[in-house]
């Protein structure tokens, strides 16, 4: 749900900011790629902290188990 609302929103603040500004095609491929390169982030934040985080608190919650023990 969140991918679908996101997409609808990005589509439509891109679609009404090239009507509104008038803008060249290198200016339109610079904000393309930035744009994509902010999905890309907030993607591997998403899947470092779903997959990854309870992998590393575990290890580090057993690092400190084994030496109190």
């Amino acid at each position: 749900m969140a991918l679908i609302i996101t997409t609808l929103y990005s589509i439509t603040f891109e679609t009404l900011n090239g009507f509104i500004i008038d803008q060249g095609v290198a200016i339109i491929l610079v904000r393309f790629s930035l744009h994509i390169s902010i999905h890309l982030i907030g993607a591997h934040i998403m899947i470092m902290t779903q997959d990854l985080l309870p992998f590393i608190t575990h290890t580090k919650f057993q690092y400190f188990w084994d030496i109190l023990a």
